[in-house]
């Protein structure tokens, strides 16, 4: 069994939100890169980051995911808010994998394109 935790991050922050609503959000920690860091050194086999502000258009978190890339060494993929062809390439280029959820159902071109590479 593969352990793959996911890290939540909204407002630079660790978070989780309750049943979806980012107005009820409890927050683990104001420190993702060193929260990213005990999940490598407990033995996570890959971490699963989601961009919260991103998803809900509020922002993005890509420079503290780009930070948390550098500072660890196992596989990461990257979800939330990823729209945009350009966006979607830069992160393809630092991560392990990309997770692509609205663009799957609302731009089936594109995707299309980023399943044959």
């Amino acid at each position: 069994m593969k352990v793959i935790p996911a890290i939540d991050l909204m407002n630079g922050q660790v978070v989780r939100l309750y049943k979806g609503d980012p107005n009820q959000k409890t927050v683990y920690s104001d420190n993702p890169i060193e929260v990213a860091k005990k999940w490598e050194a407990n033995g996570a086999d890959m971490l699963h980051l989601v961009d919260l502000d991103a998803t809900l258009g509020r922002g993005s978190n890509l420079i503290i995911i780009k930070k948390i890339l550098e500072q660890i060494s196992i596989p990461v993929q990257v979800a939330g808010g990823l729209r945009g062809e350009s966006l979607i390439t830069d992160i393809s280029k630092i991560s392990n994998r990309v997770v692509l959820g609205t663009l799957a159902f609302k731009d089936k071109s594109t995707l299309k394109n980023y399943c044959q590479i």
